[in-house]
């Protein structure tokens, strides 16, 4: 019994290292695909290396789209218009001159230059402003709290017993009570550890295997315990409950007896126009997957989009006119006159000044974050020339709109939060009233709205109005914030931990971090910034809500299955404390042997065990009830069947005279009431099935029959 155990251990030891190596290692797998590359100038030469292999005094090169890996100064004469709103929160683009200072997780929208790195790996300002997981890993969840101080329970017995032991090998006398509890011992922990350390081991290797299934890297055992302990869940984007559709509207000719290219051909064009564009953005990506096209032999291509807000391509074919994509705004200087009013008029409200910047909310749009507007053009005839800049003469041909569509899943997935018992926020960029906008012309139903958003969202402005202690009112009453400072998020997740809520944040976003900092729990997704996935407790490899949903509902089963057999494991473990009392107490023998003991433990505890957790139910189970819930089965339970057990000894003892058919009587009992335990637990239930219908489940039943 004792080799039994210690091999059980040493095994829970080993699966759960495995499980989280073998996790942080498919992370860390991840992270590198996602990771971004430098260009730097080294004793001479350009080299393409990490970030962390960029040196103190590197000369890194920076063209329009790559992402600053280190803190430097620019140098050279190079003018660089960068974004550096993922690090400073500060929305808007800065043009940096040589001497100017250059932050790591900033993003060069326009021009090229270089700068010379200074602070590099956990020096950089984005790291050094951020603490390390060490407080976060070393929390430990509710149910591991619990289990703790069972086995806390189990070393004062072990410590007890081993002190015994101690006295009568050095011959002290221990009196009648301790030889009592040495004949006990044996029996006691042939029945609980082996199913404990068991329990705990399979439960979370099960589990753990289970998300890696449904597509979720998990970064500790412990994780998704947390997450199912979650009743808040924030998400930092509107993105995680919509998507993005991507609409052609056609423009009228630019004469009365012109002849407009059709529908059909209008989506040809921005198809074959986004595969064949010479540098690859988000924009073309979800064009090129809202667009059927071909990849045709180019003659000249430009893509900037980026910089200058416009990307053309020229075809080595016989279609020869140029066409061109880009910002209404842009495009409405390059146009022929008649149509330059038209076109102005699709242009956003937001113009940034000059044509060498592109506004904010196009490179979000492009993403799928807002809504916004491109036109089509082309010039006939423009293919045989290369050009540095846009040519005159355009004629305007349609115009393509990225807007927001809630998912299908969406509404039901939010519902299925409610009932599961979490409450959403949602922590949106933009305004809160044109957030409800864009979710409106989305497809979110009035009745919708009246169920899931009753007193609509509450803006920056409205927040910094209330006084501080009425911030707690605030987040009860409102799901819905809109364009807060990362801090002010950071602090709401805060105020929502001190009203005792188990919070949990997806985000993807350096500006994310500080409210994952706060998190109970953090999630991200394989999109996110690097520094999001390194903070990230659980990385969901699908970036819909109903991937979050079933981790969810698979953490609320662990927790319950593990309850389960925590129920299962303690009614024994009294009714065998009770029981050896009782009999010694009454001095009439001892109820069972040692190895009665150790077949109860397989077949009434490890079994069930390992079999209970799989069958678990999801639903919320509130941490602050763990002990209720554990006293309201375990206490009643222990209780009568040490009684019946008592029972079944007195009277077998009275009618065989024998003490081996009377502890062998007492093993079948304890063993039929073990298995009958388990239906208790676990009783028949109807459950739903993925057609709409019905079923009778009593899987616990069959096993105690069986």
């Amino acid at each position: 019994g004792a080799l039994t155990t210690l091999g059980l251990a040493i095994l829970s030891i080993t699966i759960r290292t495995v499980q989280e190596v073998v996790s942080v290692r498919r992370v860390r797998a991840l992270e590198e695909r996602l990771r971004p590359r430098a260009t730097v100038v080294r004793d001479g030469r350009e080299r393409e290396m990490d970030a962390d292999q960029i040196l103190p005094g590197d000369l890194v090169l920076v063209r329009p789209g790559d992402q600053l890996q280190a803190d430097g100064t620019v140098s050279g004469t190079g003018r660089l218009v960068v974004d550096a709103s993922a690090v400073t929160g500060v929305r808007g683009w800065e043009r940096l001159v040589e001497g100017d200072e250059v932050l790591a997780g900033s993003v060069c929208v326009s021009g090229r230059g270089a700068y010379v790195a200074r602070r590099v790996g956990r020096d950089r300002n984005v790291l050094a402003s951020l603490p390390g997981r060490t407080t976060d890993e070393d929390r430990r969840t509710p149910l591991e709290r619990v289990v703790a101080r069972v086995l806390t329970g189990l070393l004062v017995v072990v410590t007890i017993y081993v002190l015994i032991l101690l006295a009568k090998y050095a011959r002290l006398e221990v009196g009648d009570a301790g030889d009592a509890l040495v004949d006990a011992a044996p029996v006691i922990f042939s029945l609980l550890p082996t199913g404990l350390y068991l329990m705990i081991i399979s439960t979370y290797a099960t589990n753990t295997s289970a998300l890696a299934r449904m597509g979720a890297l998990v970064r500790s055992a412990h994780s998704v315990e947390s997450l199912a302990e979650s009743t808040v869940i924030c998400f930092t984007d509107v993105g995680s409950l919509s998507g993005l559709a991507v609409e052609l509207h056609p423009l009228p000719a630019a004469a009365a007896g012109d002849d407009a290219p059709s529908a059909a051909r209008l989506r040809q064009m921005i198809g074959d126009l986004a595969r064949n564009v010479s540098r690859p953005t988000p924009i073309s990506k979800a064009l090129t997957l809202s667009f059927d096209g071909e990849l045709r032999p180019v003659r000249w291509s430009a893509s900037r989009l980026a910089e200058r807000g416009w990307a053309a391509v020229a075809f080595d074919d016989d279609d020869a006119d140029l066409y061109v994509l880009g910002l209404p705004q842009v495009l409405a200087r390059h146009v022929v006159e008649s149509r330059r009013e038209e076109v102005a008029a699709f242009a956003s409200s937001t113009d940034a000044p000059g044509e060498a910047l592109v506004p904010a909310e196009f490179t979000l749009a492009a993403a799928g974050i807002e809504t916004d507007v491109l036109v089509l053009a082309h010039l006939p005839g423009g293919a045989a020339s290369a050009y540095r800049d846009l040519p005159d003469g355009l004629l305007p041909l349609a115009t393509v709109s990225a807007r927001r569509r809630l998912r299908q899943e969406a509404i039901a997935v939010v519902r299925d939060f409610v009932e599961a018992g979490v409450r959403i926020k949602v922590f949106a960029a933009g305004d809160p009233a044109e957030t409800l906008r864009v979710l409106r012309e989305a497809g979110l139903s009035s009745d919708d709205e009246g169920q899931l958003l009753p007193e609509g969202g509450l803006s920056r402005a409205d927040l910094e109005a209330l006084p501080p202690h009425e911030w707690h009112q605030a987040l009860r009453d409102f799901r819905l914030f809109g364009g807060l400072l990362p801090e002010q998020v950071a602090e709401l997740i805060r105020l929502l931990r001190a009203d005792g809520h188990h919070v949990t944040v997806v985000g993807d976003g350096l500006t994310d971090l500080p409210a994952l900092r706060e998190a109970s729990i953090a999630v991200a997704q394989p999109s996110s910034a690097q520094a999001a996935l390194g903070r990230a407790d659980i990385v969901l490899l699908d970036s819909s809500s109903s991937a979050l949903l079933g981790v969810l509902r698979q953490g609320q089963k662990m927790v319950r299955g593990l309850l389960d057999v925590m129920k299962l494991n303690l009614v024994l473990v009294l009714c065998s404390a009770i029981l050896i009392l009782a009999v010694r107490l009454v001095g009439v023998g001892f109820p069972y042997q040692a190895g009665h003991g150790s077949a109860v433990s397989v077949l009434a505890i490890t079994v069930p065990s390992l079999l209970l957790p799989l069958w678990a139910s999801h639903g919320s189970v509130s941490s602050a009830d763990y002990r209720r819930i554990l006293g309201r089965f375990v206490i009643p339970a222990g209780l009568t069947l040490s009684l019946a057990a008592f029972a079944v000894y007195l009277i077998m003892l009275a009618r065989t005279d024998s003490v081996r058919t009377t502890q062998n009587a007492v093993a079948y009992t304890l063993l039929f009431a073990g298995l009958s335990l388990s239906v208790f637990i676990q009783p028949p239930r109807i459950v739903r099935t993925p057609d709409g219908g019905t079923r009778l489940e009593a899987r616990t039943l069959t096993m105690a029959v069986v």
